[in-house]
């Protein structure tokens, strides 16, 4: 094996935290055809990008509009804040805020390094599939959202740390405590990670500490809070409709894999997932609008601006 060979393949390898075709990938990868041609993977990259833009232009614009009065001057701008408004608006600023401040940022970034790996022949279309894990609508437990879409990427590390941890505290593997220690401190380093990164960025005058940075530990420490609920619910549940079933690692501890996937159980959980995060995008989202993030556009141009302007719609 040559040198070259050698540097690619662990490039490869040291690029890939979610283990795309390796021995320790990761769960949740969702099923991928990937285009036959390089070309028709850059075609398609291509147009996902120019979707992504655009979607991003347009939520910006919207934000900067509906929150911050037309002025998007971080340090001069108001903040209209979201305290009069009803239920279903708060819940659909928070689904908005989610996706132009986290979600298309994430695949914007994502598609641009597949789209330059692939060109300068350091990947293969096969290697990209998409960022995100499986169908939404299969996450029926918070557990399994985290674990399998959203902190599929950082999943591993997480996890590889967790467990350094529990060895380090003497904790053993596989006990109802190194659950819920993994858990605990997952989010832990979350909330962290998430505060410092809008901790250093430039704010506004009306952006707080606990905006810059408690807000996001209370956001991701009730999280594992709501999963240990989750998990207390699902064993509750199991002792009442499966008396004397043990669980998979037969310690009794809450374990949601077990759940026997009848369909009410995916309503169930369909409803929970999703009512719980209606309610909790909010507290993640008055972080965000309060420091200013979305007040300034991350492309270079903007496409919707200058149209709804001419029109007087903004």
């Amino acid at each position: 094996m040559s040198f070259w060979t050698k540097l690619k393949w662990s490039a490869a390898l040291y690029c890939s935290p979610r283990g795309i075709g390796w021995n320790y990938q990761v769960k949740g990868v969702p099923a991928y055809e990937a285009p036959r041609t390089k070309a028709n993977f850059l075609l398609n990259q291509a147009t996902w990008l120019a979707v992504i833009w655009l979607a991003i232009d347009a939520l910006q614009v919207y934000h900067v509009e509906v929150f911050y009065g037309g002025q998007p001057d971080i340090m001069t701008m108001p903040f209209i804040g979201t305290g009069g408004q009803h239920l279903g608006q708060r819940a659909l600023n928070g689904v908005t805020t989610t996706l132009t401040a986290v979600y298309l940022p994430v695949q914007n970034a994502y598609t641009v390094i597949a789209m330059f790996s692939v060109l300068l022949g350091g990947s293969a279309p096969k290697d990209w599939p998409p960022i995100y894990g499986s169908n939404l609508m299969e996450m029926t437990t918070l557990r399994k959202f985290w674990n399998t879409f959203w902190h599929q990427v950082i999943r591993k590390t997480f996890l590889d740390w967790s467990h350094h941890f529990c060895n380090m505290l003497g904790i053993k593997r596989g006990t109802w405590l190194s659950t819920y220690f993994l858990l605990y401190f997952a989010f832990f380093m979350t909330a962290v990670g998430h505060g410092l990164g809008t901790y250093v960025i430039p704010h506004g005058p009306n952006a707080t500490f606990d905006d810059r940075f408690y807000a996001w530990v209370r956001f991701f420490m009730r999280h594992a809070v709501a999963i240990h609920f989750e998990d207390f619910v699902i064993w509750c549940y199991k002792q009442v409709a499966y008396p004397g079933a043990t669980t998979s690692n037969g310690e009794g501890q809450p374990d949601n894999r077990d759940t026997v996937s009848k369909r009410w159980h995916r309503v169930v959980g369909r409803v929970w997932v999703a009512g719980w995060w209606l309610y909790a995008m909010d507290w993640a989202m008055q972080a965000v609008l309060h420091t200013g993030v979305l007040a300034d556009s991350p492309l270079p141009f903007s496409v919707w601006g200058p149209l709804l302007r001419a029109f007087g719609v903004v």
